[in-house]
């Protein structure tokens, strides 16, 4: 894990270094969670479809303990869809200056009817 200097963050896309208020959502108070979908894809087999999504959590908090909370609470939901299929997951820690940041990537396969059941009610 690497600490880098006081209040900037290296942006992976084009090596610069940036301030994390300038990466994080204006106006927004510590801690903060964002889940977005980074991307998908549909599967499309014999008799039926499957799209596989990646979900990209990202959290920032100012204390271990509520990072670790909110991680502990992320695990759990995913954990929960009983119904999917979870391809696989990471989690990654990081400190810049007095803020914790976490990035949690999971990939989920979620599977359909058949291609035909599909055409037919369209």
């Amino acid at each position: 894990m690497a600490f880098l200097p006081l209040l900037s963050i290296c942006l992976p896309c084009n090596g610069n270094w940036y301030n994390i208020y300038d990466y994080l959502p204006k106006q927004v108070t510590i801690p903060y969670l964002r889940l977005r979908i980074v991307n998908y894809v549909n599967l499309h087999m014999l008799s039926n479809f499957a799209t596989k999504v990646r979900f990209s959590c990202d959290i920032y908090t100012y204390h271990i303990s509520s990072m670790l909370a909110a991680i502990k609470h992320v695990s759990l939901v995913v954990k929960s869809i009983s119904s999917e299929t979870i391809f696989e997951s990471n989690c990654a820690i990081n400190q810049h200056d007095e803020v914790l940041h976490s990035t949690i990537n999971f990939d989920i396969l979620i599977q359909g009817g058949s291609d035909e059941q599909i055409t037919a009610e369209n």
